[in-house]
């Protein structure tokens, strides 16, 4: 690969989880057993470009080791790739000298060329055999965890389909489902109830419930942070109702900025639009486990303005 399509790769990627909603270098769950990305065979950390690279595979992939190596590098320890497992591709950068010659003057000097070149590591999760066992990290006692007893009551009536396990929170719009990480990977209780209710507020959004998604698809290209900013909103209202701290807000907010700005900007009803939703959102949340009388609707609504839905 030339050293430009390297730079564009790494850019592409990044910029790619940036507009997934997800800031690379942040993440609101611990990953027990992972530090900064390490070679195997010699126990040193990757540095520069090659730690974002491993890390972005790592948090999408779901691996739960900071060990990669390449194939030789597995072999040599006594273990193996897993047949069909696929590499991420990292740089290095080499040192070539060479000696140039002024055609001027004939007078030679010793110049360094600098030239990048990709290697194919694999992670320890894609790898088997017995002798690498001594890499795998022993289990470890989770932290107390404290249920939230509104917060667990109002989830819970939904009757969502929420899965754990992994190290992704997201919903699962084709296949109608909520994806969450273990309660005891989050540093905090409400960071876990924040980022469960942001997911819910988009679970909300589907066809057969509030179906939003499509309605907002006058925003266009920005329709992907026009829902992120519903969400967000939805899960701010429902933290308050519940007595969550909002903690995933106050982190994550800052990578869809841009977005949100960009929309906010380019029409000035849609933040209206957006705090709407987001209380219609909250509100059916809510519906599953309050009375009628305790639901209340928004007051843009209730003024008689912005999109009905």
């Amino acid at each position: 690969m030339k050293n430009a399509d390297i730079y564009q790769d790494v850019t592409d990627r990044i910029i790619r989880r940036l507009e997934d909603g997800v800031a690379p270098w942040r993440q609101p769950w611990l990953s027990i057993g992972l530090g900064m990305p390490k070679n195997a065979a010699s126990n040193r950390q990757y540095n520069g470009v090659n730690v974002w690279l491993l890390m972005l595979t790592a948090e999408t992939r779901g691996f739960d080791s900071n060990l990669w190596g390449t194939f030789n590098q597995w072999r040599n320890l006594g273990g193996h790739v897993n047949r069909g497992e696929k590499g991420t591709q990292i740089v290095f950068w080499n040192i070539k000298e060479e000696t140039t010659t002024n055609p001027q003057t004939g007078e030679q000097k010793e110049e360094k060329r600098f030239f990048a070149r990709t290697y194919t590591v694999f992670n320890l999760c894609q790898c088997g055999g017995e002798k690498l066992d001594r890499f795998r990290p022993s289990p470890t006692e989770a932290l107390p965890f404290e249920d939230h007893d509104e917060a667990e009551y109002a989830i819970a009536r939904t009757d969502a389909d929420i899965r754990y396990g992994g190290n992704q929170a997201y919903f699962h719009k084709a296949d109608d489902y909520i994806q969450l990480p273990n309660k005891d990977r989050f540093e905090m209780e409400s960071e876990f109830y924040s980022t469960a209710l942001h997911e819910l507020s988009h679970w909300t959004g589907h066809e057969t419930r509030l179906n939003r998604i499509d309605k907002l698809s006058r925003f266009g290209d920005e329709s992907y942070a026009m829902e992120e900013l519903v969400a967000e909103m939805s899960s701010a209202f429902l933290c308050a109702s519940l007595g969550v701290e909002n903690i995933f807000g106050e982190r994550l907010a800052a990578s869809y900025i841009e977005g949100w700005l960009k929309v906010l900007k380019s029409d000035r009803r849609a933040i209206f639009t957006a705090s709407s939703a987001a209380s219609k959102a909250a509100d059916y949340v809510l519906s599953f486990s309050q009375s009628e009388t305790e639901v209340v609707e928004d007051e843009f609504s209730i003024a008689g303005g912005g999109e009905q839905w």
